[in-house]
């Protein structure tokens, strides 16, 4: 396979990472290491690393090999990548562990919790307010509609939109106990319409992230799913969802 051309950024910012109540990463010197322009990974100095490696290593897809770490008597499988051979493309990752980031329970930049894949300083969510009258419908029947909804407009990901709380037909949705936790946005809470199948979910960041705190309390509407129908002004949704 081949390997895309790779770069390095260096964060400023302190990093640690726990499991439990261990930390089993701690080091001022992180990198970025990006292997595609969307999503990074973390890349740390080998000797950052609080826990021991244990193998066999597993191939990448790539190239370098996932090692093991054992704590406390449980095993985390694919959890840190190293390389025994200095890439041609990115030498410098020789003497770097890159630590997969659903290893920990928690990641902290200096005292501040972090959450999931580490964010892409080239990445934007903004969300801008619209007067424009929106009205979904699932399976044909009103969910929603709204003249005060709101245009999420996120790098790489299509326009969006999301309404506020008091112009959904709750009547029709139900709590579900599914989260998710984006590094942009925060945890998202889901709700299920009823009578769709497959379940159609609706979705919310009820305390996001402090850059998209202009989300909080709207609700996502998931109008690439073929049980959606998206009017915007009385016209149905073009391309991108836009209108």
């Amino acid at each position: 396979m081949t390997v895309p051309s790779r770069r390095l950024e260096p964060l400023a910012q302190r990093v640690r990472a726990r499991i439990g109540k261990r930390i089993i990463l701690d080091t001022t010197h992180a990198q970025l290491l990006f292997e595609d322009e969307r999503h990074p990974w973390r890349a740390v100095p080998k000797d950052a690393l609080l826990a021991p490696l244990a193998g066999p290593a597993v191939a990448d897809d790539l190239d370098g090999g996932w090692w093991a770490i054992e704590l406390d008597g449980t095993r985390h499988d694919r959890a840190v990548r190293t390389w025994d051979t200095p890439p041609a493309d990115c030498p410098a990752l020789a003497s770097l562990a890159v630590v997969h980031h659903d290893l920990a329970d928690q990641w902290l930049e200096e005292e501040h919790p972090v959450y999931g894949m580490p964010k892409n300083p080239y990445h934007r969510v903004d969300a801008l307010g619209s007067g424009r009258h929106i009205q979904v419908l699932v399976n044909g029947e009103p969910l929603a509609t709204t003249h005060r909804p709101a245009l999420i407009i996120e790098t790489g990901v299509p326009p969006r939109w999301y309404i506020p709380p008091g112009d959904i037909r709750w009547d029709r949705c139900t709590p579900s106990p599914h989260h998710t936790i984006c590094q942009y946005k925060g945890q998202a809470y889901y709700w299920t319409v009823d009578d769709t199948e497959p379940p159609l979910s609706v979705w919310s960041y009820l305390e996001p992230l402090p850059e998209a705190a202009s989300l909080a309390g709207l609700i996502g509407i998931p109008d690439d799913d073929p049980a959606v129908q998206l009017l915007i002004n009385d016209a149905p949704a073009r391309h991108n969802n836009v209108g």
